[in-house]
């Protein structure tokens, strides 16, 4: 229980730092003691003194799977070190630490206890066994696979006809057989599990012709299908970054993080090209297509998919679509009202109203979806009729964007050493956020859907639009010039919260001002929902999100914006913001080649070089800068854009 802990202190050596905590434990006296007198009053509690590692080298580390003298397997710490070691080290080191430690106490046996000797081998090789079992990417190093052929080696000289040897054995045989034959040319980790489904021909078929309910069913199929097959540790930032001193995963590696964030933008830019299509002739049948993804979105709500729900609100919810005042004025109000109550759920400012992860684990192993605010009339209504009518229980697909949002900040905020040793207590926050993450995949097995192998063909057929294109089309519909009609009020807090969540992005990334998703290579280090981070930093740090221009023609290519995390102290200046900056993005040359500007609702703060940033950055926005070469500056029409094209807000109706 968590009373009988106390805090004692910290006990630091050469090569570990420990936290200490005296444990309230019921006393058990010895059994000659008990036997000699029964009259004797015994104690009834005791008080241990427990060790937990907070820091420490390699070497430590490994020698902490180990619980005292007895040798045996800790495996909370065991869970987080193979989940996150790859954040610091490499897996070469890893297991040359482990067969290291495993011959250091071969040698010590004979000063040992026997049985305590032989308790601390067995454990090291338990920890081997998970590693290879649990982590097989890990070992996929082809065409050699020198890891795993050393740890073949070490259980064949050390553990002859042990469960290691015959893993190991078994795991290289499988290995070599992969990559002779046409699928191991691949990534280790299939990105999209329904591609054998696709037959690649065109299916004669309209957004309008496919029932609400059977849409939202066949999304929720492909994002169960992504989010079953994600690994939690592949949401670490570092498996999106390269690292000095890591290897580059992406090799032999397919990100499955990566994999949910590109369905999150398939999504999203199809609901904004069918809403930007040419061959909608008038504004009603746009409004019907709106009003057609807004019922599409409230079964996403009913099935507990948040990920296409996030999507398709980030859709409606950009500029190139919420700008459209002459489409939103035919979607009736009640449609309205509707999704003003999704919307929420990404975006709460009300009392009572649950946040998305609260929600999100809250729902988590019920059988509905149940949860709803107190205005929330029409998803209440919704929620009724889908419980009385449905008997079968329903997953959950969570928005990953939150999770991503935690482990990116906690990576910018919390520093990788301590004292030069491994910050293995940063390594257990981020473990915590991972373990959210596999209860709720859990939660996603109760799914029993099936897929449409004809929609899935028209959805991936569909035709997208890119950023550019989107704006110029939704300028034809309705030009910039039109008057802006104030169809809703909301407060500044709400506006500040907004425009955080879509300057920042949706399940793991952004493309500006479209709040749609990347990251590195498809993946970007920023993540939605900064509000929703349980992280709190001291008052003299602040978190900024840098992303350097990119070059028009591969912008347009692209669509994405890079944004990394900076840690931002009191007495940090320009020159010092940059060089992090570009050290964050892999740049070279001199700071003073750059430009760092905070960007604006209608403009940018343009910061001079010894200024000093942490006092000038506006809080009143969401933080995010741009660092832009000084011979790289925009062009007079590119600003005028530029200002047309800020995010316009969901508000309420004025009464």
């Amino acid at each position: 229980e968590q009373s009988s802990w106390r805090l004692w202190g910290e006990e630091k050596t050469q090569d570990a730092i420990y936290t200490v905590y005296l444990k309230k434990v019921r006393y058990h006296p010895s059994t000659c003691v008990s036997d000699g007198d029964d009259g004797v009053s015994h104690l009834e509690w005791e008080t241990m003194r427990v060790r937990v590692i907070k820091a420490g080298t390699l070497d430590r580390l490994v020698d902490a799977m180990a619980h005292g003298e007895e040798g045996t397997l800790e495996p909370t710490n065991l869970n987080v070190f193979l989940a996150t070691y790859r954040a610091w080290t490499t897996q070469e080191e890893v297991l040359q630490a482990f067969i290291r430690r495993y011959q250091s106490v071969s040698e010590e046996q004979c000063d040992l206890h026997e049985a305590s000797g032989d308790h601390h081998k067995q454990t090291l090789v338990q920890a081997l066994v998970v590693w290879l079992d649990v982590h097989p990417e890990d070992w996929y190093d082809p065409p050699q696979f020198p890891a795993l052929g050393q740890l073949h080696s070490f259980a064949q000289s050390n553990l002859p006809g042990s469960s290691l040897e015959i893993r190991a054995q078994h795991r290289l045989h499988k290995f070599i057989l992969r990559h002779g034959s046409p699928e191991g040319r691949l990534a280790f980790f299939e990105q999209l599990p329904w591609s054998s489904l696709l037959n690649g021909l065109p299916v004669q078929q309209q957004l309008e012709d496919i029932p609400e309910a059977h849409f939202a069913r066949q999304l929720t199929w492909m994002d169960a299908e992504l989010f079953r097959q994600l690994v939690p540790h592949h949401c670490l930032a570092s498996m999106w970054r390269k690292r000095n001193n890591g290897r580059d995963w992406s090799l032999t590696v397919s990100n499955t993080a990566a994999a949910t964030v590109r369905q999150f933008n398939d999504v999203l830019l199809r609901v904004t090209s069918s809403l930007l299509d040419r061959t909608c002739e008038d504004h009603r049948k746009r409004a019907r297509r709106l009003v057609k993804w807004i019922a599409i979105a409230q079964e996403l709500r009913l099935l507990k998919n948040f990920s296409s729900l996030k999507a398709i609100v980030a859709a409606l919810e950009s500029e190139d679509i919420y700008r459209l005042q002459c489409v939103w004025a035919l979607v009736p109000p009640m449609k309205l009202e509707a999704f003003r109550e999704l919307a929420r759920i990404f975006s709460s400012q009300e009392d009572g109203q649950l946040t998305c992860r609260q929600l999100m684990l809250k729902e988590g192993a019920a059988k509905f979806a149940d949860t709803a605010g107190e205005n929330d009339r029409h998803l209440q209504r919704a929620m009724q009729r889908h419980c009385s009518s449905n008997t079968v229980m329903q997953g959950t697909v969570p928005y990953l964007g939150i999770f991503l949002t935690d482990l990116t900040m906690m990576d910018a905020a919390l520093p990788d050493t301590v004292g030069g040793l491994v910050n293995f207590d940063k390594r257990r926050r981020e473990f915590r956020v991972l373990a959210q993450i596999k209860l709720l995949q859990s939660a996603a097995n109760c799914y029993s859907l099936q897929p449409d192998t004809t929609f899935l063909s028209w959805f991936h057929n569909q035709p997208t639009l890119s950023q550019e294109e989107s704006y110029e089309l939704s300028c034809m519909i309705e030009p910039p010039a039109s008057p802006k009609k104030i169809l809703y009020k909301h407060s500044p807090q709400q506006r500040e919260h907004h425009d955080s969540d879509c300057a920042s992005s949706s399940s793991g990334g952004v493309i500006e001002e479209d709040c749609h998703l990347g990251l590195p290579d498809d993946l970007s280090a920023s993540t939605s929902n900064l509000s929703a981070l349980s992280l709190s930093l001291p008052s003299e740090l602040k978190v900024i999100r840098v992303s350097v221009q990119q070059q028009p023609r591969r912008n347009e290519a692209q669509g994405l914006n890079l944004y990394k995390s900076l840690l931002l102290s009191n007495h940090d200046r320009t020159h010092t913001v940059v060089r992090n900056a570009m050290e964050k993005h892999g740049l070279t040359g001199s700071p003073d080649d750059y430009v760092l500007a905070q960007q604006l609702p209608q403009s940018e703060i343009v910061f001079p070089p010894s200024a000093n940033v942490f006092y000038a950055v506006n809080m009143a926005y969401a933080p995010n800068f741009v660092l832009r070469p000084k011979t790289d500056l925009p062009s007079l029409p590119m600003v005028q854009k530029k200002v047309l094209r800020n995010p316009f807000l969901l508000k309420k109706k004025v009464p």
